[in-house]
């Protein structure tokens, strides 16, 4: 602001609201005046598991850093074979019957694995999931046995959860990007329309919006090459909350 023309300032009316984020990936703000918004976030889900888990492993947190990672992992499985499915079909009504039947992690790693394997898309892929998979044995028992992880546990997981999450997303944009356009479509319109029930109020009673946020996986951003470090990532606050200024 101090080496920024006056005229870039804004309005005097602007002000900053602190948003949390629900389940239907928005959050909602009620202004000095008594008006209520509701500003949906342009993230896929898996995108902002892993960025909580990275404010979670910054704060000290290590065992939800963990379990909002494995999280990511699950949605970004979900999230893959859908878009390849997508690619070529109008919807997904068909896809979602099948998943039904996959409800455990184990079995949604098997539809990932099948659908690579399917797709031949890279050869490396064994290697890269042997290497995703070396922290399962920390999740369960973060879970399931209530081990309290240390910093070096905790940030290979994420470490490991990043470079996997980074690598076939680049895949998808190169080889499914009608697929991700579909899905990110899809997924912005189911938000919209089950928001207004979440927070049980009528569709004329709020304003919206939609805001594209940065996030460290960048679905919405180039490939891998113009992404952070692991790091840098680690380095940055993105988190699980975010600050937008809302004019009143």
């Amino acid at each position: 602001m101090e080496n920024s023309p006056p005229e870039m300032w804004g309005s005097k009316s602007e002000k900053h609201y602190e948003g949390y984020v629900t389940d239907q990936i928005s959050f909602s703000i009620l202004c000095d005046q008594g008006h209520t918004s509701v500003v949906l976030l342009q993230v896929m889900r898996f995108e902002l598991l892993f960025d909580q888990g990275i404010s979670a492993l910054r704060k000290g947190n290590y065992d939800s850093a963990v379990l909002r990672h494995s999280a990511a992992r699950e949605k970004f499985f979900k999230f893959y074979c859908r878009v390849v499915w997508l690619q070529d079909h109008g919807d997904c009504s068909l896809f979602d019957e099948y998943w039904k039947h996959l409800r455990r992690s184990e079995r949604q790693v098997g539809a990932f694995v099948a659908t690579n394997l399917a797709l031949r898309a890279t050869s490396d892929f064994p290697k890269d999931l042997q290497k995703l998979k070396k922290g399962d044995t920390l999740r369960n028992a973060i879970a399931h046995s209530g081990k309290i992880p240390c910093l070096n546990e905790a940030k290979e997981y994420a470490e490991r959860t990043y470079e996997f999450i980074s690598k076939y997303c680049d895949q998808l944009k190169v080889h499914f990007p009608k697929g991700i356009s579909k899905e990110t479509l899809r997924v912005f319109k189911e938000q919209s329309a089950n928001i207004h029930d979440q927070l049980g109020v009528s569709r004329n009673s709020i304003s919206g919006t939609t805001v594209s946020v940065p996030t460290s996986i960048g679905l919405n951003h180039g490939l891998s090459a113009e992404r952070k470090s692991f790091e840098e990532v680690l380095a940055t606050d993105i988190g699980g909350k975010y600050m937008y200024p809302i004019k009143s």
